[in-house]
C-alpha cells in the first residue's frame, strides 16, 4: 500500500459546500493508542497502537467490507497511530477500487497539539485544574492548553481538508475515507452540521469505527443533548473522586450504623449477597479497559519481586500474630483480627483505576492485582485448613470465599475479556460511558461495610463520662486501625526509597498503589463468617 504526502498549506474554510454531492466520505478515528490505554495525552507525541487498538482497525475493516464500501481516495494522518489503524482495516476489507490508490497524507487532519500537557496524566491534569478549569481549557472553543491549539484553530484546517480534499472526491460520486484523531473528527462533525466552532462539544468518539457523513452528524446530535453531557459528567467526577468517595462512603455507612436502632445490622446472606454483586461490577468495568495477555509482558520482574516480597513479608508477620495467639485474648479482641486481615489481604482490583488516576504504570498494578487476588485468598484458606487440627474450625464455611473468586471475580473478569476480544469498539464505548457503575458499585460497598462493622455504641462508648473502660477500648480500636495502615504506607514509602533508580517513576508509583491498597471486601466476608461460626474462641 503506497502512502503519499499531499500536503498543501492551510487556508481559511469558506460556507459549507452546497453544491450535491452524491459520492460518500467515512470517517474512522484511530484505534486505542499506548496513550488511550494508560490516560495519557498524546496530542502530537507519535505513539502506535495497542493490541486492543489493532483489534478496533480490524473491527473497523470487517465494518467496511459488511457494507461492501469501496474507496476511490484514502486520506491519513502523518501520526503512527493513525497509519497503523488505516493499514490494518484496508488489510481487512480490501476496500480500494484500485490496488494503485495511493494513501495520502494530509497534515491538517494530524491531532490537535496539546501543548505542555502531551505526555501527562488526563487525570492529575483535571485534579490540579479542577473539573470546570481543566473542561474549560480543554473544550472551551477559543481556549488552548499552554502553547497548544484551540478547537477553533482545528475547526479551520479541518474544514480546510475537507473542502479542498474530499469535496472534489463527492462532486463526482467517489468514496472517501479518512483516519485521523478525535480532537479533529469532532470540529470537523460541526462544520458537516453547518454549526460553528463555538457549538464545540466533546463527544468521546468511539476509536475505530467507521462512520459515515450522516453517521458522524447524528453521532453529534446525540452526544450533545442533555442526557449524554450529564452522564459524562458524572463520569469524569466519579474517576476523578473515586478515592474519596469510597472514603466518604465508609464514614457514612459507620455514621449510620451509630444512628441507626438496629443492633444487628445487615443480615449476613444480604452483606455477603451486596458484596459478592459490588465486587463483580467492580471487576467487570475494570477488567474491560485492560488487555492482560499484553500487560503481562510489559511488567518487569523488578516491580515483580518488590510487591510480592512486601507481600509475602506482610503474610508472614500477619498469619503469626492472628495464630500465635497474641491478638486474640477474648471476643473484644475480635477487632484486632479484622485489622490483620486488611494487613494480608490482596490489592483491591480497583488498583489499576488507581493507577491511571494518579500517573501509574498501569500494567503492574492490573497484573499483581488479579494474580493476588486469586492467590492470597486461596492461601489464606489452606492455611485456616492446615490449622483446622489446632483451632475449631468449621471447614466447610470456607468453601464459600470460592464461591467469592468466582461470582466475584473470575465470571465477570472473564466476561469482561471476552467481550472486548469479541467487540472490541461497543466494549470499549461502554466502558466510557458507563465506567462510574464500578466507582459507584465499589462505593456501595464501602457504604455497607461501615454500615456493618461499625459497632452501634462506637460514639457513646468512645466519650462515655460513665465508664472510662469503655471509652479506652474505643480508643484502642481506633489506634490499632490506624497502626495498620501506617504500617501499610510505611512498607510502601521504604519500597520507593529501596527501589529507587530500579524501578520507573511510573513503575513506582504502581508499587505504592498495591501496597497501601488492600481489598475491603476479603476483609469483613472472612471476619463475618469467623464471626458467626465463632472459630475464634479458645
Amino acid at each position: 500500500m503506497e502512502i503519499t504526502n499531499n500536503d498543501t498549506a492551510t487556508a481559511s474554510p469558506s460556507e459549507p459546500e452546497k453544491l450535491p454531492l452524491y459520492g460518500e466520505a467515512y470517517f474512522i478515528r484511530h484505534g486505542e493508542s499506548t496513550s488511550n490505554e494508560r490516560n495519557i495525552f498524546a496530542g502530537i507525541l507519535d505513539v502506535g497502537l495497542t493490541a486492543f487498538g489493532k483489534l478496533q482497525a480490524r473491527r473497523a475493516g470487517l465494518d467496511i467490507k459488511k457494507k461492501g464500501v469501496k474507496f476511490d481516495a484514502v486520506y491519513v494522518s502523518h501520526m503512527r497511530r493513525a497509519r497503523q489503524t488505516c493499514e490494518i482495516a484496508l488489510a481487512e476489507s480490501q476496500a480500494l477500487k484500485s490496488p494503485d490508490t495511493p494513501v495520502q497524507i494530509d497534515h491538517r487532519i494530524s491531532e490537535r497539539s496539546f501543548g505542555i500537557f502531551a505526555g501527562r496524566n488526563l487525570n492529575l491534569l483535571r485534579l490540579s485544574l479542577g473539573y470546570e478549569g481543566f473542561e474549560e481549557m480543554l473544550h472551551s472553543h477559543n481556549e488552548a492548553p499552554p502553547t497548544g491549539e484551540k478547537i477553533s484553530q482545528i475547526y479551520v484546517r479541518a474544514s480546510s481538508f475537507y473542502k479542498e480534499r474530499v469535496v472534489p472526491h463527492l462532486e463526482r460520486g467517489e468514496t472517501v475515507l479518512v483516519v485521523c484523531h478525535q480532537y479533529v473528527l469532532e470540529p470537523l462533525a460541526l462544520y458537516l452540521s453547518d454549526l460553528p466552532p463555538t457549538a464545540y462539544h466533546s463527544l468521546k468518539l468511539p476509536n475505530g469505527k467507521a462512520l459515515s457523513r450522516d453517521e458522524l452528524v447524528k453521532f453529534r446530535d446525540k452526544e450533545s443533548g442533555g442526557a449524554a453531557a450529564l452522564r459524562k459528567k458524572v463520569n469524569d467526577l466519579s474517576i476523578m473522586w473515586a478515592i474519596v468517595l469510597y472514603a466518604v462512603a465508609f464514614l457514612l455507612g459507620s455514621l449510620l450504623r451509630v444512628v441507626s436502632t438496629s443492633p444487628q445490622g445487615i443480615p449476613s446472606e444480604l452483606f455477603k449477597a451486596i458484596i459478592i454483586i459490588c465486587l463483580a461490577m467492580s471487576t467487570f468495568y475494570t477488567y474491560l479497559d485492560i488487555d492482560f495477555a499484553g500487560s503481562k509482558r510489559k511488567v518487569t520482574s523488578t516491580v515483580k519481586y518488590v510487591v510480592y516480597g512486601w507481600m509475602l513479608l506482610r503474610w508472614v508477620v500477619g498469619l503469626a500474630l492472628i495464630f500465635s495467639g497474641v491478638l486474640y485474648q477474648s471476643p473484644a479482641d475480635l477487632y484486632k483480627v479484622l485489622w490483620v486481615l486488611f494487613w494480608i489481604v490482596p490489592p483491591a482490583l480497583t488498583s489499576p483505576v488507581l493507577s491511571i488516576l494518579w500517573g501509574g504504570n498501569l500494567y503492574p498494578s492490573a497484573v499483581l492485582s488479579r494474580t493476588l487476588s486469586i492467590v492470597a485468598p486461596i492461601a489464606l484458606i489452606a492455611t485456616l485448613a492446615i490449622a483446622g487440627s489446632q483451632l475449631p474450625i468449621n471447614l466447610s464455611s470456607l468453601n464459600f470465599f470460592f464461591v467469592i473468586l468466582a461470582l466475584g471475580l473470575a465470571i465477570p473478569g472473564a466476561a469482561a475479556q471476552i467481550w472486548r476480544s469479541k467487540s472490541p469498539v461497543d466494549s470499549n464505548r461502554h466502558s466510557k460511558e458507563w465506567k462510574f457503575i464500578g466507582v459507584l458499585a465499589v462505593a456501595f460497598m464501602a457504604l455497607a461495610t461501615g454500615f456493618q462493622f461499625a459497632p452501634a455504641t462506637f460514639i457513646s462508648d468512645l466519650f462515655s463520662p460513665i465508664d472510662p473502660n469503655r471509652a479506652l477500648a474505643g480508643f484502642q480500636q481506633l489506634a490499632f486501625a490506624a497502626l495498620v495502615f501506617i504500617l501499610m504506607r510505611l512498607c510502601a514509602a521504604l519500597t520507593l526509597i529501596f527501589s529507587s533508580g530500579k524501578l520507573s517513576k511510573a513503575e513506582a508509583q504502581d508499587a505504592y498503589i498495591l501496597l497501601v491498597n488492600p481489598n475491603f471486601s476479603f476483609g469483613p466476608l472472612f471476619l463475618l463468617e469467623l464471626v458467626q461460626l465463632q472459630i475464634w474462641t479458645r
